[in-house]
């Protein structure tokens, strides 16, 4: 557990030589599954906390009664979460290979799995959770809820940029196109099941 928390902080403070530091690390899999699964994880039983408070959604795009969305989405985040991001780097892997990658599927998981959570822990996570602690909604109106999605949204980007391209030795501008492509269903999933 100490090596997950130092390469979250190593992401945080020099991400391109985190990724490198990280790079054939024997427990790649078992890292990115723990990113991966822990974050959604911890949003599982934040969904849980928002529903016992009786918050209740915004913008629901999935006929669900708003009064238990919450209840659900505690149940469903971890499936949704782990496939997700499974799908990121699944498809960023296999496109930065054909575009002449030469890095290990591990490595592209775990940096990915990483460069997607990290983000989303402190935009969303932490405050949502805060708030749902203090048994307060959401004081932020629809401006501040854009910003708060978007931010995190492009620090995953870059984060994404940066660990590819290092898993897979390709240039900038390739690393850029696979995570882009990449990052469809992700965001597609995330829209879907996520509030």
């Amino acid at each position: 557990m100490q090596k997950w928390f130092q390469y979250c902080a190593r992401m945080i403070r020099q991400p391109r030589a985190a990724a490198l530091s990280m790079l054939r690390e024997k427990e790649a899999v078992k890292l990115g599954f723990l990113y991966t699964v822990g974050f959604s994880f911890l949003y599982s039983l934040t969904s849980l906390l928002l529903y016992w408070r009786g918050n209740l959604p915004q913008g629901a795009l999935l006929p669900i009664s708003p009064e238990h969305w919450y209840l659900y989405q505690a149940f469903y985040t971890i499936p949704v979460g782990f496939v997700s991001i499974a799908l990121l780097a699944v498809i960023a892997h296999g496109l930065a290979r054909l575009l002449g990658g030469s890095g290990r599927w591990q490595d592209s998981w775990m940096l990915l799995s990483l460069a997607s959570t990290l983000p989303w822990f402190f935009f969303t996570w932490l405050p949502e959770t805060a708030f749902a602690l203090i048994g307060r909604p959401f004081p932020w109106g629809a401006t501040v809820e854009i910003v708060r999605q978007i931010i995190p949204a492009l620090w995953q980007v870059v984060l994404g940029i940066l660990v590819l391209r290092s898993a897979q030795q390709i240039a900038w501008w390739k690393s850029l196109v696979c995570i882009l492509i990449g990052t469809i269903p992700f965001v597609f999933l995330f829209a879907l099941f996520i509030r």
